[in-house]
């Protein structure tokens, strides 16, 4: 393997002048400290960079937000948005940030949290706000994997180019109306079907009200409730080592913005309330993918997920399976604890069996699933206990924890779930080891230590039992996890990252005669440091080194972010060298992308990548964002294309907005 101390020599000497710098240091990488899956198949992190952009652009007013709105702001209790409540109506507007500093109930951690997401406007400025209409148009095209050595290689048999075309419309009036438009079509689809519509196409029309009706939404809509034992879509935090973060939470009925085709309730939902109570209900009919069955059109084999509809047969998949969901949620919420109920009716034209393996023959639904759970939270001085519970015939769900200040320096959480051998609904996306919540049973336990004013200690433990079987594990199994992660700020600029992650898992032998299952441990460990340097430079380094049974592997980047004062361009670059003995080994890491776009792509191989973004803002309005990718891989490379072979990849964004916060 090749030798990484000459890089990490420069990357060492890079650290140690940077540590100089002056200016503060801005949020980097916010995806990778809540995206808790690092294996390529976390469906979650476009949802959360959507997510997060959308609430720092649409960011909430601290002055004239509702409680309801207050709610939305990521890791604060009821009680800590009823003292802020409260602290404003006893002695007026809050002038400024610090402010929030007296409310007993709120830590310098809980000020930073939730920052980036509000803003202060005294009622003045509000009033005259009030009435702009606030508009984004974006319009995007490229993506990952266009280019080999000049030619689309891999797309010459499917319905269209190697490019992914994606335009957005959002309109927002008075914080009570909303529209929002997405149409898109992934690499290797073609940009119209045969009956000339895009590939993809998604919309609502949203009202947000502070009387009787609460919210209206028709067209695209997802629903978030409890810690999502029966119905969850759109972004959720999974597991974490931070113990804010481990307890969900719920939205309610929300407009769908995310990139996944098939996740997202079509139809209508409304929400009513009445001081504490609260009644959502909500009604979906639409068609989704599903595999079909080479010799029958009407067999289906299972539903798809992917949202590709490039070759024949995933183009006689698409929309194919109708499928209904109605349901109803009600809360009651004091100023200590809250409890809701949901009901649930789920319809399909047939019963849903992915395949007759062992391991999937609880994984079926009926035509019809009636289905229902109870949630509640429950705050007393520093300490918050939550839960949900959801069952239908035959499948169970359970999961609930507590959140603990056990003083101003250490907080503590714990998480149990048991998830029976079958999924509750096809809307079922509780925290878990499976991408299905079925077959586990265990537990997660969070730390956080405040050491030192400069030094912040974070610990999880996780232990995992699989009672039935899994793919390819013919017995029942086991998951342990370890995580260590220490950050050091010797100032306001700096911040040092070290984590140490072990995870033990289940693994089944390939021998199709005598099949075996045994545990095998993958372990990494990661050294980061960020920093800002004067007057308009910030730095990036990391290295992490991977060793996973017979799979071994490294990978060192250095990002930096050019921000000139006063400059309309604007611009990260990222170098990265990789070696690892297969896929299998590949390690993980967020780049560089354009607003609202999100890549962590594996780095594997013998490999050597080069990251650029520019961002251009041509008027107060447009701005133009370009982001190119080179990928040159090595000669001892596993790569499934010619050594030496360098992989371009290209996106072009144009954001049109008016009247953003």
């Amino acid at each position: 393997m090749r030798r990484p101390e000459g890089l990490l020599t420069l990357l060492m000497l890079a650290a140690i002048y940077s540590v100089r710098a002056q200016d503060s240091l801005q949020e980097m990488k916010p995806i990778e400290a809540i995206v808790w899956r690092e294996d390529g198949t976390d469906r979650d992190g476009a949802d959360a960079m959507e997510e997060i952009s959308l609430r720092m652009s649409q960011r909430i007013d601290l002055n004239t937000a509702s409680l309801e709105h207050l709610k939305e702001l990521p890791g604060l209790t009821n009680e800590q948005v009823e003292r802020m409540i409260g602290h404003r109506e006893r002695f007026g507007p809050i002038l400024r940030m610090e402010e929030l500093q007296v409310i007993a109930s709120l830590s310098p951690d809980d000020i930073r949290r939730i920052a980036p997401y509000i803003r202060i406007t005294d009622r003045q400025t509000f009033a005259i706000k009030k009435a702009q209409l606030r508009q984004e148009l974006i319009v995007r095209l490229g993506g990952a994997g266009t280019v080999w050595n000049g030619t689309e290689q891999e797309y010459k048999n499917t319905a269209g180019n190697g490019f992914r075309s994606l335009l957005r419309y959002r309109m927002r009036i008075r914080d009570q109306w909303t529209m929002g438009l997405r149409m898109e079509k992934d690499p290797g689809e073609a940009w119209l079907d045969d009956k000339r519509r895009p590939d993809y196409i998604a919309g609502f029309i949203s009202y947000n009200g502070r009387g009787l009706l609460r919210k209206l939404i028709v067209g695209d809509y997802a629903v978030q409730f409890g810690q999502g034992s029966l119905a969850w879509l759109g972004f959720g935090t999974g597991f974490t080592a931070d113990p804010a973060l481990l307890r969900r939470q719920a939205r309610g009925i929300l407009p769908y913005t995310s990139s996944d085709e098939n996740a997202g309730l079509r139809g209508a939902a409304i929400s009513l309330g009445r001081k504490s109570f609260t009644m959502e209900l909500f009604v979906s009919s639409r068609k989704r993918d599903a595999g079909i069955s080479d010799d029958s059109l009407a067999q289906f084999s299972s539903l798809q997920t992917s949202g590709i509809h490039s070759t024949q047969q995933e183009i006689a998949g698409k929309a194919t399976f109708p499928v209904t969901i109605l349901g109803c949620h009600g809360s009651f919420s004091g100023k200590s604890k809250s409890l809701g109920a949901t009901a649930l009716f789920q319809h399909l034209p047939k019963n849903l069996s992915p395949n007759d393996n062992a391991y999937a023959q609880y994984r079926i639904f009926p035509e019809k699933v009636v289905a229902g759970s109870i949630d509640g939270t429950w705050h007393w001085q520093n300490t918050t206990c939550f839960f949900e519970s959801a069952y239908r015939n035959g499948s169970h769900s359970l999961i609930g924890g507590i959140q603990a200040a056990l003083g101003k320096k250490l907080n503590a959480g714990i998480q149990y779930r048991n998830f029976g051998r079958g999924p509750v609904t096809l809307l079922s996306d509780a925290p878990g080891e499976n991408m299905r919540n079925e077959n586990e049973n265990g537990f997660v336990f969070s730390l956080q230590s405040r050491l030192l004013p400069v030094c912040t200690l974070q610990v999880l433990l996780q232990k995992t039992t699989f009672d039935w079987l899994r793919y390819r594990i013919d017995s029942p199994s086991m998951l342990d996890e370890q995580q260590l992660q220490v950050f050091y700020n010797p100032n306001r600029k700096t911040q040092f990252r070290l984590r140490y992650r072990r995870r033990s898992y289940p693994v089944g032998s390939n021998n199709a005669y005598e099949r075996t299952t045994f545990s095998q441990s993958r372990e990494s460990i990661r050294f980061s440091m960020t920093t800002s340097l004067p007057p308009f430079l910030s730095l990036e380094t990391r290295f992490e080194h991977l060793h996973d049974g017979d799979e071994k592997g490294w990978l060192a980047f250095t990002d930096w972010s050019i921000r000139p004062l006063k400059s309309p361009i604007q611009g990260t670059i990222r170098f990265a060298l990789a070696e690892t003995t297969s896929y299998a080994a590949a390690i993980y890491s967020q780049e560089p992308d354009v607003l609202y776009g999100f890549s962590m792509p594996g780095y594997y191989g013998n490999l050597t990548r080069i990251v650029a973004v520019i961002k251009w803002r041509v008027a107060r309005s447009l701005d133009i964002a370009v982001k190119n990718g080179w990928t040159r891989s090595g000669q001892d490379s596993k790569l499934n294309h010619p050594d030496g072979t360098i992989k371009s990849d290209l996106s072009v964004q144009l954001r049109w907005n008016q009247g953003s916060n």
